[in-house]
């Protein structure tokens, strides 16, 4: 009889976590400001999961994953990411790629680097030995052209890095500033080729493009005309190399960047 007034309230709690989850997005309405209100904190959720925190934490991700879309999609608000990504790592303090991806959003997307900062902070405190969190960190501080303070944490990255030492690779360019455009193309590259999400694998491409039309407009700028193709910007100093993603050329055409 225990055992089945256990089983009992392991079922109704996760019946009532899946519905608070569930209540995050709604496709029939947009999201508004009331509503968040009613969107619980992890901690509370916390509270009710039984044991399920992972499981819930994973829920959210699909969930946060269907916000960003649709919200992207129409150019809507973005504004709930914070709490979304928050929330995802409360419930699972472990959940790496909440933490890079949530960092790189807050960034580009919401253009906060202070909400960046803290999202990575808190990775960092979850995880002390994990390198690919305060390697995002360090990026991201690079982008924000804070160099002294990637550079740093880099190098905090690379005392728990195995294998391709890329983290002290990316130290050491941060030194050489005027080297940025291959340590971003670099950087860029490898995210596309280690990540299966499909929108980071998209600022992937928009964030070489943004390398690529920087070149060109540096190009025209300085010779009074467009660059025929990418080839010529790497004859002529403005790029490091054609970079490619999948196998698949970047090109350059009429002051547009094509993938």
């Amino acid at each position: 009889m225990k055992k089945l007034g256990g089983l009992l309230i392991i079922i109704i709690s996760l019946i009532v976590s899946v519905l608070l989850v569930k209540s995050f997005e709604d496709r029939k309405k947009s999201f508004t400001g009331e509503k968040l209100l009613f969107f619980p904190s992890g901690k509370f959720i916390q509270g009710v999961a039984c044991g399920y925190n992972n499981f819930l934490a994973d829920l959210l991700w699909i969930r946060g994953g269907v916000y960003y879309g649709g919200q992207k999609s129409k150019h809507g608000s973005l504004e709930y990411l914070n709490h979304i990504f928050n929330v995802i790592t409360d419930l699972d303090p472990k959940f790496i790629n909440a933490y890079t991806t949530g960092g790189m959003f807050l960034f580009d997307d919401l253009h906060s680097l202070e909400m960046s900062m803290k999202l990575l902070d808190k990775g960092i405190y979850n995880n002390p030995t994990n390198w690919y969190v305060p390697f995002m960190k360090g990026f991201i501080l690079y982008l924000a052209e804070k160099y002294d303070l990637a550079y740093r944490w880099f190098m905090v990255a690379s005392l728990y890095e195995t294998g391709k030492g890329l983290a002290f690779k990316f130290a050491n360019w941060c030194l050489q500033k005027e080297m940025g455009p291959e340590m971003t193309l670099k950087f860029w590259e490898n995210i596309y080729n280690t990540t299966e999400n499909r929108w980071m694998r998209g600022k992937a491409v928009k964030g070489i493009s943004r390398v690529i039309l920087y070149a060109a407009v540096k190009y025209k700028r300085e010779n009074g005309e467009w660059p025929e193709n990418i080839v010529v910007l790497v004859k002529s100093g403005y790029l490091p190399y054609v970079p490619s993603l999948g196998g698949k050329y970047f090109l350059f055409k009429e002051g547009e960047v094509l993938w």
